[in-house]
């Protein structure tokens, strides 16, 4: 393997001769900042967004486990229609806390009595 046999240049006044190269070729990377208007909007989406992949990570992992622990996973199909009739009762809160704790009930007792799951006794 050859050697490095340069010098190494590592001050303000060599990067600032790359920036300026950069800037005059055009290939220098902006940014913007946002009007104090549109910062408060900005920061409840980067909210939204962070609250979302959360959410699906625990989804994954508590399917993970059950997937790992019996052998077989929840079928989404069923959950998601248990989940739009509850929506359809209630509201979403309601209907994710439900399916939330019918998952966690069926995670239980498979468990407990070292069954493997059956999609029909969870939610028929």
């Amino acid at each position: 393997m050859r050697r490095y046999d340069g010098l190494k240049h590592r001050d303000d006044e060599n990067d600032a001769a790359y920036l300026a190269q950069w800037l005059r070729l055009g290939i220098l990377p902006t940014g913007y900042l946002h009007p104090p208007a549109e910062r408060a909007l900005r920061d409840l989406a980067r909210k939204r967004v962070q609250w979302v992949r959360m959410r699906t990570q625990q989804r994954l992992s508590v399917e993970n486990l059950q997937a790992r622990e019996f052998g077989a996973r929840l079928s989404r199909a069923e959950a998601k229609r248990f989940l739009d009739r509850k929506k359809a009762q209630t509201n979403q809160v309601i209907a994710t806390k439900a399916l939330a704790h019918k998952r966690a009930r069926a995670s239980y007792h498979l468990r407990k009595e070292r069954r493997c799951f059956d999609v029909k006794r969870c939610f028929g």
